[in-house]
């Protein structure tokens, strides 16, 4: 099994904070046998947060996203999809 990990924030790119979260995750999911294949990072944009995450559900078959990204979605599209089989 598969995974990307998605992180959103442009302070992330900017380089104003250091991505500790993807390298928890990353361990966490690699303890439980889960392959990390991909690590994305997106700024504070919905229209290349839409294409990241499209991208991730056709390489991956689990996507992390930060809590407030997911519950946004539901919200904004009445969809979700987080694991594809």
């Amino acid at each position: 099994m598969t995974a990307e990990i998605i992180c959103v924030g442009t302070e992330i790119l900017l380089g104003n904070i250091v991505n500790t979260n993807a390298a928890y995750l990353s361990e966490r999911l690699a303890s439980l046998g889960i392959s990390v294949f991909f690590e994305t990072t997106v700024g504070d944009n919905p229209e290349r947060l839409e294409n990241v995450i499209r991208q991730g559900l056709e390489r991956s078959d689990i996507l992390t996203l930060p809590l407030v990204v997911f519950l946004n979605i539901i919200v904004q599209s009445s969809y979700c999809v987080i694991v594809s089989s």
